[in-house]
């Protein structure tokens, strides 16, 4: 039973992983969007470093370890 728990569990972390990382795709069209339009250097690069700020978040929920790291341990 407390398998099952577990594999549930891992199931909803997966969706929930998924969702978030759609949500950070979708910020960065948008970033890249206004970059594109951009003339100001001081404003162009403050979204540069929100764009690499959301690369470093979509990395870090689509990493395998993090699967591992929800894992129960039965030991």
């Amino acid at each position: 039973m407390l398998e099952s728990m577990s594999e549930e569990a891992l199931k909803r972390l997966s969706k929930l992983t998924g969702s978030i990382i759609e949500e950070l795709i979708m910020l960065l069209s948008g970033l890249r969007k206004q970059i594109l339009r951009a003339t100001d250097t001081s404003e162009i690069k403050r979204m540069s470093s929100q764009v690499d700020a959301l690369v470093k978040c979509i990395q870090r929920r689509n990493s395998p370890r993090l699967a591992e790291s929800y894992r129960w341990d039965d030991h």
